[in-house]
């Protein structure tokens, strides 16, 4: 913030290097968003396998991310943040075309979590090069504008992909982001530059396999708990596993001179608060994600096109908000924000338990669903801008990756509660997305209850915020 108190402007080269560098960042949600809408088709195509174990096309990806994004972020300071994103980008759009290929889950599996690998290069990379760009003072600009890329894939994704899943099958749930990786990766070489290089070690190592075994025990047990029944001996066994996988993480973490999660910076009172909140209320808002899309289409009777269309009234309002949201969050502060997105998911939450019902109402739908966009519009810039809030800018890089990593771990554990929620048994009615209509509203309330706890926002050019002990 300059002397006399207004906000410092952003360059333009900024939004260049912020859209050229989106390209190739926001791949994954954008696949992660088609496969929402595509699940059903996809469990047509391989209908010997449970929805409970394909379900893992989602999780192994997001697990496998979020195991792996710290180590991204060191190889991105060490070897060139532009280099690592290219290699990322290309071995994204390969991985994606091997994704369509595959003729079973063994190898679709296998392919994603290879995906994964490169996935996990480009958001460590891309956030470094797009935060370079930005004044200090606007750094919580920059991270909504981020966040509403990513809004911007999600409302491309359903649309289109729906489209061309609806006409050629699954495998174009894949092949989609082929196209939009390789432009982004040529753009990226033209436009962008590449940042010095920072000579850091890497961090434990073993942390990697402990990640992946900790949330793996915990979202299989939680996946499976629609089969096995939440008190067979195989769900309690595989969430005790996990947890204890993810205590001796924390363990580890604390003692180890090079950890893979730097505990110290968990005493910034906001890093905290945004990661608590990426898991809490992002494992909510990925299960109802999961969900809506299967609700149209088992319940409604509608085609894949038609579910992806309606869905769009949730990234429409990230598309026109999120950037919003961000400039007021950083001159009023985040609090008021966050409460106000819970709240207005809250109501689409309630709108949906209280009028949808088996036949189909598309205006109400549209209602309920532009409450809930509306919502997480507020909601994702609050809680993004609080990664970085009070920060040193010198590990920007590094408290993005460890927010992607919780938010992978979210995706996770979201896509396992759907499929445990709503289950394979038959129903009449609405059945089980009665749960998902509930956990719209509950996560609404989630987000009030923690935008609570938000302070005010201090400028980015600032001191530091001492970190708060507790």
């Amino acid at each position: 913030m300059s002397a006399g108190g207004a906000i410092d402007q952003i360059p333009r080269r900024a939004w260049i290097v912020l859209t050229v560098v989106s390209l190739c960042s926001v791949q994954s949600p954008l696949s992660q968003s088609i496969l929402n809408v595509a699940f059903p088709r996809l469990r047509d195509a391989f209908s010997d396998t449970p929805a409970a174990t394909l379900s893992w096309v989602i999780s192994a990806y997001a697990i496998t991310a979020a195991a792996t994004l710290v180590i991204a972020g060191v190889m991105a300071d060490r070897y060139g943040r532009k280099r690592i994103l290219l290699i990322g980008g290309i071995g994204f759009g390969v991985t994606s075309i091997a994704c369509g290929l595959s003729g079973s889950v063994g190898f679709l599996l296998a392919m994603r979590v290879l995906q994964a690998l490169f996935g996990a290069l480009l958001t460590p990379a891309g956030a470094s090069l797009v935060l370079r760009e930005f004044p200090t003072t606007r750094r919580a600009t920059a991270i909504a504008a981020w966040a509403a890329s990513g809004s911007v894939a999600t409302a491309i994704g359903p649309t289109l992909g729906a489209v061309l899943v609806d006409k050629g099958g699954w495998r174009w749930a894949f092949w989609i982001n082929t196209p939009f990786t390789f432009v982004g990766v040529v753009l990226v070489y033209l436009l962008v530059t590449e940042m010095p290089r920072e000579d850091r070690p890497f961090p434990d190592l073993w942390s990697v396999p402990l990640i992946m075994a900790s949330v793996s025990g915990i979202i299989l047990g939680v996946s499976q708990s629609g089969r096995w029944g939440w008190s067979d001996a195989r769900t309690i066994g595989s969430i005790l596993i996990g947890s204890l996988f993810g205590a001796y993480l924390i363990r580890r973490s604390a003692r180890h001179p090079r950890p893979m999660l730097d505990l110290e910076l968990f005493r910034f009172g906001p890093f905290r608060l945004a990661n608590i909140a990426s898991i809490v209320f992002g494992s909510t808002f990925f299960a109802v994600f999961f969900g809506f899309p299967r609700f149209t289409q088992e319940v409604w009777g509608y085609g894949v096109r038609d579910a992806g269309l309606l869905l769009l009234p949730i990234p429409i309002a990230g598309m026109m908000f999120n950037g919003l949201a961000g400039k007021f969050a950083d001159t009023h502060g985040h609090r008021p924000v966050m409460m106000a997105g819970g709240f207005l998911q809250f109501l689409g939450g309630v709108v949906m338990l209280i009028g949808v019902t088996a036949e189909p109402n598309v205006l109400l739908w549209i209602l309920a669903l532009s409450l809930v966009g509306l919502g997480t519009s507020l909601i994702w810039p609050a809680i993004f801008g609080n990664t970085v809030l009070g920060v040193p800018p010198e590990r920007y890089g590094e408290v993005t990756s460890i927010n992607q990593t919780a938010q992978r771990m979210a995706n996770a554990a979201g896509a396992a509660i759907a499929v445990s929620v709503v289950g394979e048994a038959a129903f009449d009615g609405v059945g089980p997305y009665t749960r998902i209509f509930a956990l719209t509203a509950i996560g609404g309330l989630l987000a009030v209850a923690l935008g609570w706890f938000m302070g005010d926002r201090r400028p980015a050019g600032a001191a530091a915020v001492k970190p708060s002990v507790g």
